[in-house]
């Protein structure tokens, strides 16, 4: 009887073990990734983040990505783009998964092409096309690659292009909707070399052709894209011509690409017809509530263009009062609703507007206070009554802050009580 509790024994302690001993693990190696992140000295934090790295390389992906990102921000506060290069080529040789070695590569690529030395934006060139070569790294490698390689004037934007089509190739549903602006950069750097080098003509050559070879709505809609930009100023016609095979391009889901060409036709007031197709169609495809906000903006400024200026004030509205901020004239989809509200014979709506407007500004030369005199003129014949507009405003929408106390600077306690009939800014910040 004896012997089978002690084989009962051993079994529990090995079963004990087996479960125990990986979240132990899990554990050590969070609290030593944790006191790396939280070391000060720049120095020790990059050795600290390369001993880590180099006896983990088994590690949890995630937490490999945020030891190097605090081995990167130390070499950084060390010695720039040059002392990262340093850091990461440390790193090269050892053994990480394909996901892990990605970070690596994305860090090294953006020091690389920071670097002012000809020679480290040529490797970052190679690094790029041996990227795309090797295959087979998760689609935000491509993706974080591509952005960096767009944003600089020394990348390859061959190089840049083939990064994105590798990217967006993969069909990762995380990254999908980071696609069309990143196909968008990455075709412009590549016809803007093209005009640079062979001239205009050749550039348009090298878009038509690019979409003659495609199947994909995503390329096809990035160059349409482009060619609007390249057109617009010496070919008005011929730009309007690609902004219109954008809009009826089937399958392109670039909500920004769209409501970027829409906003330039708007702005210009250029075929507002156009301008109201893309703007619609992106609005369907906003991804957030950020961006809804800017492509109602659009929609509603190419209603207004168009002559809609029932549909301009919906949509205008609509992005007003999804506005995080304290609406001012200077912001444009106020602005554009104040002309909308004109335009629409909605007076009293505009003079509601321009009183909050007023109401909420520090600037007693805000330009809002003149459009409201103006229009308070035009309709009462006199702006007598603008001082006790903008009083009924005061306090619309508004609550009490709650109140705090807090030590200041000179150890003295703070309280906003304290500071009633001041003008206070609160700033909020952090690292990160």
């Amino acid at each position: 009887m004896r012997r089978w509790i002690w084989v009962a024994v051993v079994i529990v302690v090995a079963v004990g073990a087996i479960w125990g001993w990986p979240r132990l693990r899990a554990a050590q190696v969070e609290r030593a990734a944790a006191a790396i992140e939280a070391t000060d000295d720049p120095a020790e934090r990059v050795e600290k983040a390369v001993a880590f790295l180099t006896s983990n390389t088994s590690a949890p992906v995630d937490v490999v990505r945020r030891v190097l990102a605090a081995g990167v921000r130390g070499a950084s506060d060390q010695g720039g783009p040059e002392a990262v290069v340093a850091f990461c080529d440390r790193l090269m040789p050892l053994q990480f998964c394909k996901a892990a070695r990605g970070a690596l590569l994305t860090s090294l690529d953006g020091a690389l092409l920071e670097s002012s030395d000809p020679n480290a934006v040529a490797r970052a060139n190679d690094l790029a096309r041996e990227v795309v070569k090797t295959g087979g790294y998760p689609a935000m490698t491509y993706l974080y690659m591509a952005w960096q390689h767009s944003a600089s004037e020394s990348a390859d934007p061959r190089a840049t292009v083939d990064l994105a089509l590798a990217g967006a190739a993969l069909g990762d549903s995380a990254t999908a909707s980071e696609w069309p602006g990143v196909m968008d950069r990455a075709y412009a750097s590549l016809f803007a070399q093209v005009a640079r080098e062979r001239g205009l003509d050749e550039a348009i050559a090298a878009a038509d052709s690019v979409v003659g070879k495609t199947q994909d709505p995503l390329v096809a809609g990035s160059v349409y894209a482009n060619v609007y930009r390249l057109l617009v100023e010496d070919d008005p016609a011929g730009a309007v011509s690609a902004a219109r095979s954008l809009a009826s391009l089937s399958g392109f889901k670039g909500s920004s690409v769209m409501n970027d060409v829409a906003y330039d036709l708007a702005t210009r007031d250029l075929a507002p017809d156009v301008a109201v197709e893309l703007a619609e169609a992106a609005l369907v495809l906003a991804p957030s509530r950020y961006d809804s906000v800017l492509v109602l903006d659009t929609a509603g400024w190419a209603r207004y263009r168009a002559g809609d200026h029932a549909a301009a004030v919906a949509h205008l509205s609509k992005a007003f009062s999804m506005l995080d901020e304290t609406p001012s004239f200077g912001n444009e989809i106020v602005a554009h609703l104040v002309t909308s509200y004109k335009a629409a014979g909605k007076t009293d709506e505009a003079i509601d507007l321009l009183a909050l407007l007023v109401a909420r500004s520090v600037d007693p030369a805000d330009p809002a206070r003149a459009e409201l005199s103006a229009l308070l003129r035009k309709r009462d014949g006199s702006d007598a009554a603008m001082k006790d507009l903008v009083a009924a405003k005061a306090d619309l929408g508004l609550s009490p802050a709650p109140d705090f106390a807090l030590a200041g600077g000179d150890g003295k306690t703070v309280t906003l009580a304290g500071l009633r009939g001041n003008v206070v800014l609160v700033c909020f910040w952090s690292y990160g």
